[in-house]
């Protein structure tokens, strides 16, 4: 936008803040349509609560999400009933695109589904002028199931564990991935296969929380705005090389977004009274009201899914040194608790009194 219009957009965006309508007497309304055309998904959520421009701020977001669908080709309502009806979902860069407007556009679409959706939806992408390219990537590599028959102990703080069911090398919850370009244009789309039913599963093992976003059938969650907002990301990787290798493939994606204006940080926590005091302050939840929900319409929710729980890669601080834990995720599957991690195990490095 030009400087002239970025100043119209802080002045209504300050207009609007202070519940008053000035806007309204001071832009023409294709100025002011092309403002909120730019606006991040916070700020429209908040428009909602605005009964005169709940309806704009829905209609321009869900267009801006249309927008990329025809970029690649496309009819939006067909891709959407798609997702719906098979529980995909769109996430990676162009999520984050379409939640937070920048200047640079993404490369390709990534689109997530669950284990058994996967041959329909590469079936359903062919039928739109896709052919499959290259299977990029599969894991040959059976995640490991566990339940508290595995553990010497089956209770924790005095209370029963209750049904629960841990995966361990989840390979990031990814169990394939391949590529489609278009017969006819310079476009490519990426089918992603989760080792789960619950495609969003694969989206909380991301290198950061910048690309912890993801678009439905019917609407978007962004499980990290305030600080994408802000254009930061938790780094969740675990950074404590020799003992945990960082694939090279993750470092130029972090690079990557350095270079699109990014900055990274870490989630560290100093001494915790236990393991379960850790888990307590790291864990998120889509309902612990620092996520953003937005829905098309709402008639229809807007995920299909069970909701999620999860932590990021955190490094743990106390008197004797530090640890580094795995991102890991949690939700309840037909009354059993499941959790999905990469690591089972934690690396510790014991310092000295005297680095103290």
């Amino acid at each position: 936008m030009s400087a002239k219009r970025q100043e119209a957009g802080a002045m209504c965006w300050a207009a609007f803040s202070d519940n008053s309508a000035l806007w309204l007497d001071y832009l023409p309304l294709e100025l002011m349509f092309e403002i909120i055309w730019y606006l991040p998904a916070w700020a429209l959520r908040l428009l909602q609560y605005s009964a005169q421009f709940r309806r704009i701020a829905r209609a321009h977001f869900q267009g801006r999400v249309a927008s990329v669908f025809r970029e690649w080709d496309l009819q939006p309502e067909g891709v959407l009933t798609m997702m719906r009806r098979n529980n995909c979902i769109l996430s990676g860069s162009a999520a984050l695109a379409i939640v937070e407007p920048s200047a640079w556009s993404p490369d390709d679409l990534d689109f997530y589904c669950p284990q058994s959706k996967y041959e329909v939806v590469c079936s359903w992408f062919e039928r739109q002028q896709y052919q499959l390219i290259i299977r990029r990537y599969h894991c040959t590599t059976t995640p490991t199931t566990l339940t508290p028959d595995d553990f010497s102990l089956d209770r924790a703080e005095g209370s029963p564990v209750g049904p629960v069911r841990i995966r361990a090398n989840m390979n990031s919850c990814v169990q394939t991935v391949s590529m489609f370009e278009h017969r006819n244009k310079s476009l490519s789309i990426n089918v992603i296969q989760t080792w789960t039913e619950h495609p969003a599963t694969a989206v909380c093992f991301f290198h950061s929380t910048l690309l912890m976003n993801f678009i439905t059938g019917d609407g978007v969650v962004s499980l990290y705005p305030r600080l994408t907002k802000e254009r930061k990301g938790i780094v969740n990787i675990e950074l404590q090389s020799p003992f945990v290798r960082v694939n090279s493939s993750t470092m130029s994606a972090l690079n990557k977004y350095h270079v699109r204006g990014y900055t990274f940080i870490r989630q560290d926590i100093l001494a915790p009274a236990g393991l379960d005091a850790m888990v307590r302050v790291a864990e998120r939840a889509w309902d612990d009201g620092q996520s953003l929900q937005m829905a098309f319409d709402d008639k229809y929710p807007i995920t299909q899914f069970p909701p999620l729980r999860w932590t990021t890669a955190t490094r743990i601080y106390d008197d004797r040194g530090f640890f580094d834990l795995g991102p890991t995720v949690m939700f309840d599957q037909e009354g059993v608790k499941v959790t999905l991690m990469n690591n089972l195990c934690f690396n510790r490095v014991t310092m000295a009194p005297e680095s103290f």
